[in-house]
């Protein structure tokens, strides 16, 4: 019984967002702050990212991203200072990628509904069929956090 008890996948205690906020050291100069998301669950994440960083090890939202998450997807002011592989950089990134989805998906939607806005994008695959597949490097964003360059 022991042994089945300490191989069940441990159930994760939730605290008050005061709490949590306690604990991790927070400071938040917000009255109306949202609540940290102390589970992926309550980060509400989309599938594929859920199981990727399940797959990779990761059991809950480092503190940072869990008060980050919430503020950035609500489109507000964030300043967040944490030690280095706090998981500050994801803590930024993940609601911008979800952001760039939402809008990448609303204008996908949008080319459908405009005729010429369809036309221009095959135009464009066209001309980029005639350069051989060729593509600028500065189409594709990098980032990254923490260490050397």
């Amino acid at each position: 019984p022991a042994a089945a008890a300490a191989a069940a996948p441990q159930q994760l205690e939730l605290l008050t967002p005061v709490q949590y906020r306690r604990k991790f050291q927070m400071y938040v100069d917000s009255g109306d702050a949202p609540a940290p998301c102390q589970t992926f669950e309550q980060a509400q994440l989309p599938a594929p990212l859920l199981n990727a960083l399940l797959r990779h090890g990761f059991a809950a939202p480092s503190y940072i991203q869990a008060q980050a998450w919430p503020i950035a997807m609500q489109g507000r002011d964030l300043v967040a200072i944490a030690s280095t592989g706090s998981g500050k950089t994801a803590g930024f990134l993940v609601p911008a990628f979800l952001h760039i989805q939402q809008q990448a998906a609303a204008l996908k939607q949008h080319a459908v509904e405009r005729p010429e806005l369809q036309q221009q994008q095959q135009t464009q695959q066209q001309r980029q069929q005639q350069r051989g597949g060729w593509q600028s490097k500065w189409n594709k964003p990098q980032s990254w956090g923490g260490g050397e360059r």
